[in-house]
């Protein structure tokens, strides 16, 4: 029974820190579609370069963590006000085909894996776990430290997402802008800014998930694509536009994921992913917890 246990609790601990990494990613793609109604393809490499900008602070420049994290953050940050204003806003305004600016999200993704890739010729950018790797131990039971972190870090920004929305004019206006465009230029809203405030704050996000992933698994630029397909997943799982569905559609995924993983292999596992993806999409379209969650969210 401790034997049983010992091994239980880690399966689940690892399930709920790959899926809040899985459903921060779900977050930041809620963010920009709830505010353009895009769906940024370059949103792994958002995540990546977080990762690639705190990787380079600590080991080639040897500065602390409480400097390369911020930075990393100003880095996804960044990258999110490049992709709107160079990209997306321009072929907004010339209003062309509603997937052009997608594409270009898509280039804009491919170009800085590419630079990063190029940097680093594609091997692991390392960073140590953030509070040690050795685990809390209770008893039999070993609790990975980064795990907890991720789990601790995924609360902390939802609530912070939804103060935001919720309890600040920006987010009175992105909220807004979400819901109808038109309407909200009529009543003065600059929606311009506001989707570039979407792409920042979407940056920040999945900045901070590839941070936090890092340490969890190796990251290199080719990296950014795997996260951002099962956060598309977790997305389309949870509910597509509810900021919160996502995440805990996220959960669901890493839960599944970590339970295959763990008691058959990592390509039962990689199987399932889709399979559950099929299964939505064919019984539940909407996805699992819209409903559930549709009084908490921006845009219904």
């Amino acid at each position: 029974m401790d034997s049983f246990i010992a091994n239980l609790i880690p399966v689940i601990m690892v399930g709920l820190s790959l899926g809040s990494l899985f459903g921060l990613v779900g977050l930041a793609y809620t963010v920009i579609i709830n505010s353009s109604q895009l769906v940024n393809f370059g949103q792994g490499e958002f995540a990546m370069v977080g990762v690639a900008v705190c990787w380079y602070f600590l080991s080639i420049l040897h500065l602390p963590l409480w400097v390369a994290f911020p930075a990393a953050v100003v880095g996804g940050a960044l990258m999110g006000l490049l992709t709107e204003r160079a990209i997306v806003t321009p072929l907004l305004r010339k209003e062309t085909h509603p997937f052009y600016p997608i594409l270009g999200t898509m280039a804009i993704g491919t170009v800085a894996a590419g630079v990063v890739g190029i940097y680093t010729k594609f091997f692991w950018m390392p960073i140590d776990p953030f509070l040690g790797r050795e685990p809390w131990r209770f008893g039999v039971v070993a609790i990975d430290k980064q795990g907890v972190l991720i789990i601790f870090m995924t609360f902390l920004l939802v609530v912070l997402y939804w103060f935001l929305l919720n309890r600040t004019r920006f987010g009175t206006a992105l909220r807004a802008t979400g819901y109808n465009r038109e309407v909200s230029t009529l009543l003065g809203i600059e929606t311009a800014k506001m989707v570039g405030l979407s792409f920042v704050i979407s940056g920040v996000i999945a900045a901070v998930a590839g941070v936090l992933c890092a340490p969890f698994s190796p990251f290199t630029a080719h990296d950014g694509l795997p996260l951002a397909l099962n956060g598309f997943i977790a997305l389309i799982i949870g509910g597509w536009g509810n900021p919160y569905a996502a995440v805990l559609g996220g959960v669901t995924l890493g839960l599944i994921r970590s339970s295959l993983t763990g008691y058959a292999s990592s390509a039962h596992a990689e199987l399932a992913t889709f399979f559950v993806l099929i299964l939505v999409l064919t019984l539940k379209p909407e996805g699992i917890f819209a409903r559930l969650m549709a009084g908490n969210t921006q845009r219904v």
